[in-house]
């Protein structure tokens, strides 16, 4: 676990340098920040405020199955201060932190918190995989493996989950006890209420995202077709599934730049918004918890 932390800090100064280098070296890829609109700048961080409204209630919509219910004064920031420690801490520490938080304060066991976990992890890769299944005419080459891949996944996965429910009894251990757990909460018609909200809650929050990066590349003067963007923010979105460096930062950039370089956008405009997504979120986040962070506690 030790070596494992190591290799992620190893990994993430290289990046920091690596785009040290980038900026030393090429000059014009600042040009993209000259002349940002004000006027977008502020519909970027209204979108980015509803990107942490949508992803909170995520997070409220799962404890659901639990039947715990929180309020908003407390699911919100809870979501935002977990993510500000992902911005800091390599790994997964938002969901470590909620995770402690749900035990000592409403008596949520860490094994069920896992499973919810888990649950909200199968319907994000579900629910992204159909979206980019319904835009795949917008996916060029490039991305159509990507594509087939999540659909051959998703498939699989649904396949070890009702194999997992048929024979638990037989191959029981933890991985199957796992997959049969999420199978129970996720196709128990009890729970079609909160599936529906889980489910609409993750499509929201896409809309949002997307509306985001779409703001990020107006506010530099570039106009990309919306769909596009939802393209571009549902793929990057699966980088933050397991975070290699804290807050996946330099990896979530060089994707954005990475695809949007596909779609024939600039290096340098692409850069820039992809900074900018980065900084408005963090503002965001920090809006929130400075806010409403003492409710927790």
């Amino acid at each position: 676990m030790k070596n494992k932390s190591i290799i992620n800090l190893i990994f993430y100064f290289a990046l920091i340098a690596a785009f040290i280098y980038m900026f030393c070296t090429q000059k014009n890829l600042l040009d993209g920040f000259k002349g940002v609109s004000i006027t977008w700048l502020t519909v970027v961080i209204i979108s980015k405020l509803l990107v942490q409204i949508a992803n909170g209630y995520r997070l409220n919509a799962l404890l659901f199955f639990e039947n715990i219910r929180l309020p908003i004064t407390i699911w919100l920031p809870l979501s935002c201060i977990g993510t500000l420690q992902n911005a800091v801490v390599p790994g997964n520490t938002a969901i470590a932190s909620k995770g402690v938080y749900l035990k000592h304060k409403y008596a949520l066991g860490y094994k069920k918190y896992l499973l919810l976990t888990l649950a909200g992890i199968v319907v994000f890769i579900l629910v992204n995989t159909v979206v980019l299944i319904t835009l795949s005419s917008y996916l060029v080459n490039e991305l159509q493996l990507l594509l087939y891949l999540l659909i051959a996944g998703s498939i699989a996965l649904l396949s070890f989950m009702i194999l997992a429910r048929k024979y638990n009894n037989i191959h029981a251990n933890k991985y199957i006890n796992y997959l049969n757990g999420i199978s129970l909460l996720l196709f128990n018609t009890v729970n079609i209420d909160v599936i529906i909200k889980l489910v609409t809650s993750e499509i929201v929050l896409i809309v949002f995202r997307a509306l985001a990066l779409w703001g990020c590349f107006a506010a530099i003067g570039i106009q990309v077709d919306g769909l596009i963007m939802v393209v571009i923010s549902v793929v990057v979105s699966f980088s933050t599934i397991i975070n290699l460096t804290p807050g996946n930062m330099g990896i979530t950039e060089s994707m954005i730049v990475g695809i949007a370089l596909i779609f024939s956008i600039p290096l340098e405009f692409s850069l820039a918004a992809s900074i900018l997504s980065r900084l408005t979120s963090l503002l965001s986040q920090f809006l929130i918890v400075f806010v409403m962070g003492k409710k927790l506690i």
